[in-house]
């Protein structure tokens, strides 16, 4: 939006796949990839077309508390939209843990 506008519009259109795969009863892999075309930068501050891949693992401990490692790579297509703007692409190891009540 220009600056002192109240409203405007700032569309962008996303696409994300999921493939799940358990292997044994406590235990499965995702296999997650996503399109993302932020057309205006509103977003994420780029206008650019991401794609994001991901693999991770779910194991359940008991049954009430996952942990959840994931590895992804991102990238930005149009523009260099990570690192301060000086980098295509982006690694990220993440884990979390989920307490179900």
């Amino acid at each position: 939006c220009k600056a002192g506008d109240l409203t405007c519009k700032a569309n962008e259109w996303a696409a994300v796949h999921y493939l799940l795969y358990q292997f044994a009863p406590r235990d499965f892999i995702t296999f997650r990839n996503e399109f993302f075309k932020d057309n205006r930068g509103q977003r994420t501050g780029f206008q650019t077309l991401y794609t994001e891949h991901l693999i991770s693992w779910t194991h359940w401990i008991g049954d009430v508390i996952t942990i959840r490692p994931e590895l992804r790579f991102e990238r930005s297509y149009d523009k260099a939209a990570y690192n301060g703007g000086e980098s295509h692409n982006q690694y990220i190891f993440a884990t979390d843990m989920i307490i179900h009540y």
